[in-house]
């Protein structure tokens, strides 16, 4: 492909997604890259633009953190997912479309999908890193602080405000002390961390370590039947 790929936002059923500028609304084949925690659509477009060279058919990422301030929960990101899923869906009957999901983001699609009727439109469900433990063992410590109550949330919400005014190298630095995140991505998680967006991720960590846990008997029957579309990959 010689024209270079660009991806532009847009808002479906208040959730942020971006899709690449050859994206044809009937394509018959479509990728969609669901992101884990934080669910910042900008990270995964590197991986996007493999799949459209190899593949030369569209993508859309779509987020996980809704556009109102509304609370957020992981039971609401399940629901704003669901939604997701079935505009597309309705937009083009015709079409087949294969997932690349990561960390929670696998959680929140299966449950979603678990609640549709009708999937056939979906030939690949492709987990990278998949959120299939008990999460909050996995936890460093300072996401565990971080996410232990609504107070710290919306105190480390608020001081996300600072990078506002801070410089570069000093998030650099502070991103180096909380998490192991490549500094060649703080610039990115800084400029999307807002207020509003870093509470939403954060109440969606306290949910990820507070319900994804044990599988009720339900959702192991629909992984089960859906076992031949599933590719879990670490």
């Amino acid at each position: 492909m010689s024209k270079s790929i660009e991806f532009r936002q847009k808002i479906i059923e208040g959730q942020y997604c971006l899709f690449s500028n050859m994206h044809n609304i009937l394509s018959p084949l479509t990728f969609i890259i669901v992101p884990g925690n934080p669910s910042i659509g900008e990270l995964y477009i590197e991986f996007a633009e493999l799949f459209i060279k190899k593949f030369n058919f569209p993508v859309i990422i779509s987020s996980l953190a809704s556009n109102t301030s509304k609370d957020f929960s992981l039971e609401r990101a399940i629901k704003l997912k669901k939604n997701f899923f079935e505009y597309i869906f309705n937009i083009n009957q015709n079409g087949k479309y294969i997932l690349l999901c990561h960390s929670i983001g696998n959680y929140i699609c299966l449950k979603s999908l678990q609640q549709i009727k009708n999937t056939q439109q979906i030939i690949g469900i492709y987990c990278l890193f998949p959120a299939i433990q008990n999460l909050y063992k996995c936890f460093p410590l300072q996401y565990k602080i971080m996410s232990y109550n609504i107070i710290l949330i919306n105190l480390c919400a608020f001081l996300c405000n600072l990078f506002n005014i801070m410089p570069l190298c000093l998030i650099i630095l502070f991103f180096k002390i909380i998490s192991d995140v490549p500094s060649n991505y703080v610039e990115c998680l800084a400029r999307n961390a807002t207020q509003s967006f870093t509470k939403q991720m954060l109440l969606l960590t306290k949910d990820e370590g507070d319900y994804v846990k044990e599988y009720k008997d339900d959702f192991i029957k629909f992984l089960n039947e859906n076992s031949f579309r599933l590719r879990m990959i670490w």
